[in-house]
């Protein structure tokens, strides 16, 4: 596939513990060649991680807001708060710089 993240990896990150494990494991076991780091990263690791993604893509979550301080591309799945109903928004976040 050609374009701008053509050979890119994907890496599922989550925190530790059961109920994270059990949201990350089904998305890692949907993308053949993604990066298990579930679990594995303390809070420093993650943002130097983060730092450096070239797109990220997750939930409403401290992460998501880690990677926006580090001004990295991305978008937030949001869940509308009806019953069986999430909707994704694609956001590029932008930046007051």
């Amino acid at each position: 596939m050609d374009g701008p993240l053509s050979g890119a990896v994907p890496a599922i990150v989550a925190g530790p513990g059961d109920s994270e494990n059990a949201i990350a494991r089904p998305v890692l076991e949907a993308l053949p060649g993604a990066i298990d780091r579930i679990g594995r990263f303390s809070l420093p690791e993650i943002a130097a991680f983060l730092s450096r993604t070239a797109l990220f893509v997750s939930n409403d979550s401290g992460l998501m807001h880690t990677a926006a301080a580090f001004s990295r591309p991305g978008t937030d799945m949001l869940s509308i708060g009806v019953e069986d109903v999430v909707e994704a928004t694609v956001t590029i976040w932008s930046f007051v710089r």
